[in-house]
């Protein structure tokens, strides 16, 4: 062999090296993509948290509000199966528990007015599980009562009827 033909060999010798380079370097950039690409739908641009592991994991990390939207005509009543009333609203998850990760808790409590204008106070309490789903219990109080009364149980599915939306704390 000839100084021409080892440096010829030499020469496909490192481009093969450099193709080898090329190719490792691009799966790594397939699988960092692939990896990246699972976590941004668990909380895409807008926030939103596509499941109960998101939620939790949110919540967990401190570092976002977690909003609720609630959409109830999109529920079903836990008795019977029914659309739940046509009500819409909103809250801050400002506290939460979750017992040995069987379901995140939280409460809404806010005084209102009942039809009779007397003060009152109305509960809404929120158990999300890890299959995704939410269950909505609301009670009302009047004012100065002992026990609250129960207004319905509804049943959401996170994405239908309920959606968590995490914003960063500042």
């Amino acid at each position: 062999m000839n100084g021409r033909q080892t440096a010829a060999r030499r020469n496909l010798n490192n481009n093969r090296s450099a193709a080898r380079a090329r190719i490792a370097g691009t799966a790594l950039i397939v699988a960092l993509a692939a990896a990246f690409g699972q976590n941004a739908s668990a909380a895409p641009a807008d926030g939103a948290l596509a499941n109960y592991a998101a939620l939790e994991q949110t919540l967990m990390d401190g570092h976002s509000v977690v909003n609720v939207r609630l959409d109830m005509s999109r529920c079903t009543s836990t008795e019977g199966g029914k659309p739940g009333p046509a009500i819409r609203g909103g809250v801050s998850i400002n506290s939460f528990l979750i017992p040995d990760g069987r379901f995140i808790a939280f409460i809404d409590e806010h005084r209102t007015l009942d039809p009779k204008n007397h003060p009152a106070t109305e509960y809404v309490r929120y158990h999300v599980t890890p299959d995704n789903t939410v269950t909505i219990d609301t009670a009302f109080a009047a004012n100065g009562a002992d026990t609250a009364t129960s207004r319905g149980s509804y049943r959401c599915t996170i994405n239908e009827g309920i959606r968590f939306i995490a914003t960063a704390t500042r």
